[in-house]
Protein backbone atom coordinates (compact mmCIF):
# COMPACT_ATOMS: atom_id res chain seq x y z
CA UNK A 1 0.00 0.00 0.00
CA UNK A 2 1.06 3.35 -0.92
CA UNK A 3 1.21 6.85 2.03
CA UNK A 4 -1.79 7.92 0.52
CA UNK A 5 -3.14 4.15 0.80
CA UNK A 6 -1.35 4.02 4.67
CA UNK A 7 -3.18 7.44 5.60
CA UNK A 8 -6.60 6.57 4.61
CA UNK A 9 -6.74 3.30 6.30
CA UNK A 10 -5.05 4.45 9.30
CA UNK A 11 -8.05 7.09 9.20
CA UNK A 12 -10.73 5.00 9.21
CA UNK A 13 -9.36 3.11 12.59
CA UNK A 14 -9.80 6.52 14.46
CA UNK A 15 -13.76 6.27 15.63
CA UNK A 16 -12.67 2.91 17.62
CA UNK A 17 -12.68 3.45 21.36
CA UNK A 18 -8.98 2.19 23.03
CA UNK A 19 -8.76 0.21 26.12
CA UNK A 20 -7.02 2.00 29.05
CA UNK A 21 -4.41 2.56 29.28
CA UNK A 22 -3.70 3.05 25.80
CA UNK A 23 -0.73 1.39 24.18
CA UNK A 24 0.68 -0.25 27.83
CA UNK A 25 0.97 -3.78 28.10
CA UNK A 26 -0.72 -4.72 31.65
CA UNK A 27 1.38 -7.57 32.75
CA UNK A 28 1.11 -7.95 36.46
CA UNK A 29 3.38 -10.19 38.28
CA UNK A 30 2.54 -11.80 42.09
CA UNK A 31 5.05 -9.33 44.54
CA UNK A 32 8.35 -10.68 44.11
CA UNK A 33 8.04 -12.65 41.00
CA UNK A 34 10.80 -11.59 37.93
CA UNK A 35 10.18 -13.79 35.18
CA UNK A 36 12.54 -11.66 33.60
CA UNK A 37 15.51 -12.65 36.02
CA UNK A 38 16.49 -8.89 36.63
CA UNK A 39 18.06 -8.76 33.05
CA UNK A 40 15.52 -7.51 31.09
CA UNK A 41 15.50 -10.73 29.22
CA UNK A 42 13.37 -13.47 28.90
CA UNK A 43 13.79 -17.45 29.80
CA UNK A 44 12.95 -17.86 25.90
CA UNK A 45 12.95 -15.22 23.94
CA UNK A 46 16.38 -14.41 24.03
CA UNK A 47 15.95 -10.51 23.43
CA UNK A 48 15.73 -7.59 25.93
CA UNK A 49 13.75 -4.30 25.26
CA UNK A 50 16.59 -2.57 24.03
CA UNK A 51 17.29 -5.80 21.80
CA UNK A 52 14.09 -6.11 19.64
CA UNK A 53 13.60 -1.88 20.42
CA UNK A 54 9.96 -2.18 19.54
CA UNK A 55 6.48 -2.23 21.15
CA UNK A 56 4.52 -3.63 17.64
CA UNK A 57 5.35 -6.89 16.16
CA UNK A 58 4.29 -9.44 13.32
CA UNK A 59 4.83 -13.24 14.33
CA UNK A 60 5.03 -16.46 12.67
CA UNK A 61 4.97 -19.91 13.36
CA UNK A 62 8.03 -20.63 10.51
CA UNK A 63 11.66 -19.16 12.25
CA UNK A 64 12.28 -18.93 8.68
CA UNK A 65 9.74 -16.70 7.36
CA UNK A 66 10.80 -14.27 9.86
CA UNK A 67 13.84 -13.11 7.71
CA UNK A 68 11.00 -12.91 4.94
CA UNK A 69 9.12 -10.56 6.50
CA UNK A 70 11.96 -8.69 8.49
CA UNK A 71 12.98 -7.55 4.56
CA UNK A 72 9.95 -5.12 4.26
CA UNK A 73 11.19 -3.20 7.29
CA UNK A 74 13.89 -0.70 7.00
CA UNK A 75 17.11 -1.31 8.28
CA UNK A 76 16.39 -4.95 9.49
CA UNK A 77 18.62 -6.73 11.93
CA UNK A 78 18.91 -10.10 13.27
CA UNK A 79 18.54 -9.90 17.40
CA UNK A 80 18.51 -13.72 18.43
CA UNK A 81 17.72 -17.04 18.18
CA UNK A 82 16.93 -19.46 20.68
CA UNK A 83 15.16 -22.87 20.68
CA UNK A 84 13.85 -21.62 17.26
CA UNK A 85 12.53 -18.49 18.43
CA UNK A 86 14.21 -15.88 15.84
CA UNK A 87 13.85 -12.42 16.64
CA UNK A 88 14.59 -9.63 13.99
CA UNK A 89 13.96 -5.59 14.43
CA UNK A 90 13.67 -2.70 12.36
CA UNK A 91 11.33 0.36 11.70
CA UNK A 92 8.45 1.21 9.67
CA UNK A 93 7.84 4.57 8.68
CA UNK A 94 10.41 5.78 11.69
CA UNK A 95 8.84 3.55 14.35
CA UNK A 96 10.69 0.66 15.78
CA UNK A 97 8.93 -2.79 15.27
CA UNK A 98 10.00 -6.24 15.21
CA UNK A 99 8.96 -9.86 13.48
CA UNK A 100 9.18 -12.82 16.05
CA UNK A 101 8.88 -16.84 15.59
CA UNK A 102 6.27 -18.62 18.10
CA UNK A 103 6.79 -22.17 16.86
CA UNK A 104 4.34 -24.74 15.84
CA UNK A 105 1.31 -25.18 18.64
CA UNK A 106 -0.38 -23.01 21.42
CA UNK A 107 2.05 -24.71 24.20
CA UNK A 108 4.58 -23.50 22.24
CA UNK A 109 3.05 -20.04 20.78
CA UNK A 110 1.57 -18.76 24.32
CA UNK A 111 5.22 -18.85 25.73
CA UNK A 112 6.45 -16.29 23.34
CA UNK A 113 3.11 -14.34 23.30
CA UNK A 114 3.43 -14.19 27.16
CA UNK A 115 7.31 -13.14 27.17
CA UNK A 116 6.54 -10.53 24.41
CA UNK A 117 4.06 -9.01 26.47
CA UNK A 118 6.86 -9.01 29.56
CA UNK A 119 9.31 -6.78 27.17
CA UNK A 120 6.52 -4.42 26.94
CA UNK A 121 5.14 -5.15 22.98
CA UNK A 122 1.54 -3.82 22.96
CA UNK A 123 0.27 -4.63 19.40
CA UNK A 124 1.08 -7.82 18.22
CA UNK A 125 0.09 -9.80 14.23
CA UNK A 126 0.27 -12.97 13.80
CA UNK A 127 0.64 -14.17 10.32
CA UNK A 128 0.35 -18.04 9.07
CA UNK A 129 -0.80 -20.63 7.60
CA UNK A 130 -4.89 -22.54 7.57
CA UNK A 131 -6.26 -25.25 5.76
CA UNK A 132 -10.15 -23.76 4.26
CA UNK A 133 -13.12 -25.13 6.08
CA UNK A 134 -16.35 -23.47 3.62
CA UNK A 135 -17.11 -23.97 -0.16
CA UNK A 136 -15.74 -21.78 -1.95
CA UNK A 137 -12.51 -21.37 -0.81
CA UNK A 138 -9.11 -22.09 -2.84
CA UNK A 139 -5.21 -22.21 -1.95
CA UNK A 140 -3.98 -19.23 -1.96
CA UNK A 141 -6.75 -17.29 -0.66
CA UNK A 142 -5.80 -14.92 2.26
CA UNK A 143 -7.97 -15.31 5.86
CA UNK A 144 -8.64 -12.63 8.25
CA UNK A 145 -9.36 -13.92 11.85
CA UNK A 146 -12.23 -12.25 13.71
CA UNK A 147 -12.01 -14.91 17.02
CA UNK A 148 -10.59 -18.44 17.35
CA UNK A 149 -12.52 -21.87 18.83
CA UNK A 150 -10.72 -22.30 21.58
CA UNK A 151 -9.77 -26.15 20.50
CA UNK A 152 -6.21 -25.91 21.46
CA UNK A 153 -5.70 -27.18 24.80
CA UNK A 154 -3.37 -24.46 26.13
CA UNK A 155 -6.02 -22.17 26.10
CA UNK A 156 -8.22 -23.61 29.14
CA UNK A 157 -5.22 -22.83 31.25
CA UNK A 158 -5.98 -19.36 31.10
CA UNK A 159 -9.72 -19.17 30.79
CA UNK A 160 -13.21 -20.93 31.35
CA UNK A 161 -14.18 -22.72 28.15
CA UNK A 162 -17.32 -19.82 27.59
CA UNK A 163 -14.76 -17.29 27.67
CA UNK A 164 -14.23 -16.43 23.63
CA UNK A 165 -10.72 -15.58 22.02
CA UNK A 166 -11.48 -12.24 20.03
CA UNK A 167 -8.84 -10.57 18.32
CA UNK A 168 -8.68 -6.45 18.25
CA UNK A 169 -11.48 -4.41 16.43
CA UNK A 170 -8.92 -1.99 15.66
CA UNK A 171 -6.14 -4.83 13.65
CA UNK A 172 -9.07 -6.73 12.22
CA UNK A 173 -10.07 -3.53 10.53
CA UNK A 174 -6.75 -2.61 9.55
CA UNK A 175 -6.05 -6.46 8.21
CA UNK A 176 -8.90 -6.09 6.38
CA UNK A 177 -8.43 -3.14 4.71
CA UNK A 178 -4.50 -4.15 3.81
CA UNK A 179 -5.94 -7.26 2.35
CA UNK A 180 -8.11 -5.68 -0.05
CA UNK A 181 -4.81 -5.79 -2.58
CA UNK A 182 -4.04 -5.31 -6.21
CA UNK A 183 -6.44 -5.52 -8.65
CA UNK A 184 -7.32 -9.03 -9.45
CA UNK A 185 -6.57 -10.35 -5.73
CA UNK A 186 -9.53 -12.25 -4.58
CA UNK A 187 -11.18 -10.47 -1.39
CA UNK A 188 -10.23 -11.88 1.91
CA UNK A 189 -12.53 -14.59 3.69
CA UNK A 190 -13.10 -12.73 7.65
CA UNK A 191 -14.56 -14.50 10.18
CA UNK A 192 -14.24 -17.18 13.06
CA UNK A 193 -11.14 -19.20 12.47
CA UNK A 194 -10.47 -22.51 14.40
CA UNK A 195 -7.79 -23.36 16.65
CA UNK A 196 -6.46 -26.88 16.93
CA UNK A 197 -4.38 -28.77 19.50
CA UNK A 198 -3.46 -31.24 16.76
CA UNK A 199 -2.08 -31.26 13.50
CA UNK A 200 -3.12 -34.68 12.13
CA UNK A 201 -6.69 -34.93 14.06
CA UNK A 202 -8.83 -33.61 11.17
CA UNK A 203 -7.99 -35.74 8.90
CA UNK A 204 -11.21 -38.32 8.65
CA UNK A 205 -11.07 -41.62 10.96
CA UNK A 206 -7.27 -41.12 11.65
CA UNK A 207 -8.02 -40.53 15.77
CA UNK A 208 -9.54 -43.34 18.12
CA UNK A 209 -12.22 -41.55 18.78
CA UNK A 210 -13.42 -40.94 15.08
CA UNK A 211 -16.63 -40.16 15.01
CA UNK A 212 -16.79 -37.96 17.76
CA UNK A 213 -13.81 -36.03 16.25
CA UNK A 214 -15.81 -36.08 12.91
CA UNK A 215 -19.00 -35.02 14.36
CA UNK A 216 -16.95 -31.46 15.71
CA UNK A 217 -15.93 -30.80 12.74
CA UNK A 218 -18.58 -31.12 11.36
CA UNK A 219 -20.05 -28.59 13.94
CA UNK A 220 -16.90 -26.25 13.35
CA UNK A 221 -17.67 -26.24 9.68
CA UNK A 222 -22.04 -25.89 10.13
CA UNK A 223 -21.38 -22.58 12.43
CA UNK A 224 -19.49 -20.97 9.65
CA UNK A 225 -15.90 -21.06 10.72
CA UNK A 226 -13.51 -20.49 7.51
CA UNK A 227 -10.52 -22.13 8.37
CA UNK A 228 -8.24 -24.01 11.23
CA UNK A 229 -5.09 -23.23 12.15
CA UNK A 230 -3.38 -23.80 15.53
CA UNK A 231 -1.93 -20.52 17.34
CA UNK A 232 -4.67 -18.00 17.39
CA UNK A 233 -6.82 -19.07 20.30
CA UNK A 234 -3.63 -18.78 22.24
CA UNK A 235 -2.50 -15.42 20.76
CA UNK A 236 -5.93 -14.28 21.24
CA UNK A 237 -6.98 -15.05 25.07
CA UNK A 238 -3.32 -14.13 26.00
CA UNK A 239 -3.70 -10.55 24.37
CA UNK A 240 -7.16 -9.98 25.65
CA UNK A 241 -5.56 -11.09 29.49
CA UNK A 242 -2.58 -8.75 28.84
CA UNK A 243 -4.06 -5.84 27.34
CA UNK A 244 -2.35 -6.41 23.67
CA UNK A 245 -3.72 -5.57 20.66
CA UNK A 246 -3.70 -8.61 18.61
CA UNK A 247 -4.72 -9.87 14.81
CA UNK A 248 -4.28 -12.48 12.62
CA UNK A 249 -3.89 -12.95 8.92
CA UNK A 250 -3.89 -16.21 7.12
CA UNK A 251 -3.17 -17.85 3.51
CA UNK A 252 -4.57 -20.95 2.68
CA UNK A 253 -2.40 -23.99 2.16
CA UNK A 254 -5.19 -26.69 1.14
CA UNK A 255 -8.55 -27.50 1.38
CA UNK A 256 -9.62 -28.84 4.56
CA UNK A 257 -13.23 -29.15 4.34
CA UNK A 258 -15.55 -27.48 1.83
CA UNK A 259 -18.69 -26.47 3.94
CA UNK A 260 -22.10 -27.74 3.93
CA UNK A 261 -23.85 -28.49 0.93
CA UNK A 262 -20.54 -29.24 -0.87
CA UNK A 263 -18.94 -32.45 -2.08
CA UNK A 264 -15.66 -32.90 0.12
CA UNK A 265 -12.61 -33.96 -1.73
CA UNK A 266 -11.52 -37.04 -0.89
CA UNK A 267 -9.33 -38.10 2.32
CA UNK A 268 -6.09 -38.18 0.08
CA UNK A 269 -7.06 -35.35 -2.21
CA UNK A 270 -7.42 -32.96 0.74
CA UNK A 271 -3.94 -34.23 2.35
CA UNK A 272 -2.09 -33.91 -1.09
CA UNK A 273 -3.33 -30.32 -1.23
CA UNK A 274 -2.31 -29.27 2.31
CA UNK A 275 0.95 -31.14 1.97
CA UNK A 276 2.03 -29.62 -1.64
CA UNK A 277 3.58 -26.13 -1.45
CA UNK A 278 1.94 -24.77 -4.72
CA UNK A 279 2.80 -21.70 -6.70
CA UNK A 280 -0.87 -20.35 -5.20
CA UNK A 281 -0.28 -21.33 -1.73
CA UNK A 282 3.60 -19.90 -1.81
CA UNK A 283 1.71 -16.23 -3.35
CA UNK A 284 -1.23 -16.48 -0.39
CA UNK A 285 1.78 -16.86 1.88
CA UNK A 286 3.54 -14.05 0.24
CA UNK A 287 0.10 -11.48 0.03
CA UNK A 288 -0.46 -12.40 4.17
CA UNK A 289 3.47 -11.19 5.02
CA UNK A 290 2.54 -7.48 2.97
CA UNK A 291 -0.67 -7.71 4.46
CA UNK A 292 0.91 -8.18 7.88
CA UNK A 293 3.36 -5.59 7.50
CA UNK A 294 0.91 -2.84 5.69
CA UNK A 295 -1.80 -3.57 8.35
CA UNK A 296 1.38 -2.33 11.02
CA UNK A 297 2.06 0.63 9.09
CA UNK A 298 -2.19 1.51 9.29
CA UNK A 299 -2.47 1.10 13.22
CA UNK A 300 1.42 3.04 13.85
CA UNK A 301 0.50 5.94 11.21
CA UNK A 302 -3.34 6.34 13.20
CA UNK A 303 -0.92 5.77 16.79
CA UNK A 304 1.20 8.33 15.71
CA UNK A 305 -2.11 10.64 14.66
CA UNK A 306 -3.98 10.10 17.68
CA UNK A 307 -0.81 10.66 20.43
CA UNK A 308 -0.48 13.88 18.49
CA UNK A 309 -3.68 14.70 18.59
CA UNK A 310 -3.88 13.95 22.43
CA UNK A 311 -0.74 15.79 23.01
CA UNK A 312 -1.78 18.76 21.03
CA UNK A 313 -4.70 18.97 23.67
CA UNK A 314 -2.84 18.55 26.56
CA UNK A 315 -0.59 21.70 25.55
CA UNK A 316 -3.77 23.18 24.83
CA UNK A 317 -5.32 22.80 27.92
CA UNK A 318 -2.41 24.12 29.83
CA UNK A 319 -2.42 27.60 27.99
CA UNK A 320 -4.19 30.62 29.44
CA UNK A 321 -7.37 31.33 28.03
CA UNK A 322 -6.35 34.76 27.04
CA UNK A 323 -3.79 32.99 24.82
CA UNK A 324 -6.43 31.20 22.33
CA UNK A 325 -4.48 28.84 19.78
CA UNK A 326 -7.38 27.78 17.62
CA UNK A 327 -8.45 31.37 16.37
CA UNK A 328 -6.93 34.62 17.63
CA UNK A 329 -9.43 36.83 19.50
CA UNK A 330 -9.95 40.18 17.54
CA UNK A 331 -6.89 42.54 18.18
CA UNK A 332 -7.77 46.25 19.21
CA UNK A 333 -6.77 49.35 16.56
CA UNK A 334 -4.11 50.50 18.90
CA UNK A 335 -2.12 47.49 19.03
CA UNK A 336 -1.84 47.59 15.20
CA UNK A 337 1.54 48.86 13.70
CA UNK A 338 2.13 49.88 9.72
CA UNK A 339 3.39 47.30 7.58
CA UNK A 340 5.38 48.95 4.63
CA UNK A 341 4.44 46.13 2.67
CA UNK A 342 0.45 45.33 3.54
CA UNK A 343 -0.22 48.35 5.09
CA UNK A 344 -2.01 47.95 8.66
CA UNK A 345 -0.91 44.76 9.90
CA UNK A 346 -2.35 43.05 13.50
CA UNK A 347 1.49 42.92 14.67
CA UNK A 348 3.06 41.90 16.83
CA UNK A 349 0.13 40.71 19.03
CA UNK A 350 -1.71 38.75 16.27
CA UNK A 351 1.73 37.21 15.13
CA UNK A 352 3.33 36.48 18.17
CA UNK A 353 -0.16 34.47 18.56
CA UNK A 354 0.04 32.78 15.27
CA UNK A 355 4.28 31.81 15.68
CA UNK A 356 3.14 30.63 19.34
CA UNK A 357 0.43 28.51 17.98
CA UNK A 358 1.93 26.86 15.20
CA UNK A 359 4.93 26.29 17.71
CA UNK A 360 3.13 24.87 20.15
CA UNK A 361 1.46 22.39 17.43
CA UNK A 362 5.06 21.55 16.08
CA UNK A 363 6.43 20.75 19.80
CA UNK A 364 3.21 18.29 20.38
CA UNK A 365 3.68 16.10 17.23
CA UNK A 366 7.29 16.28 18.28
CA UNK A 367 6.51 15.23 21.55
CA UNK A 368 3.74 12.75 20.72
CA UNK A 369 5.85 11.25 18.18
CA UNK A 370 9.21 11.01 20.55
CA UNK A 371 7.28 9.53 23.24
CA UNK A 372 5.71 6.97 21.29
CA UNK A 373 9.10 5.92 19.92
CA UNK A 374 10.60 6.18 23.55
CA UNK A 375 7.99 3.78 24.06
CA UNK A 376 9.18 1.29 21.84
Amino acid sequence: MDTHSIDDAASMLAPFPKRAPVLTAGVQLPAGVDFLRGDAEPMHVKASPNGIKGAYGILAGDPGRIAKIAALFDDPAEVATNRGFTVWRGQLDGVNVFAAAHGIGSASAAIVFEELALLGCHTLIRVGTCGSLQAGMRVGDVVVSTGCIRDDGTTRAYLPAEFPAVASHELVTALRLATMGAEGDRPPWVGVTHCKGSFYSEVPGYVPDAAAADARWAAWVGGGAVATEMEGAALFAIGGARNVRTGMVLAVLGVTKKGPGAADESTAEAVASILTDSEEAAAGKTRAIRAAVDALRIVIRHDVTAATAGAAKRVEDRVPAAVPLAAPRAVKASTTRHCPHHGHCHAPAIGLIAVGAAAFGALAALAATAALRRAD
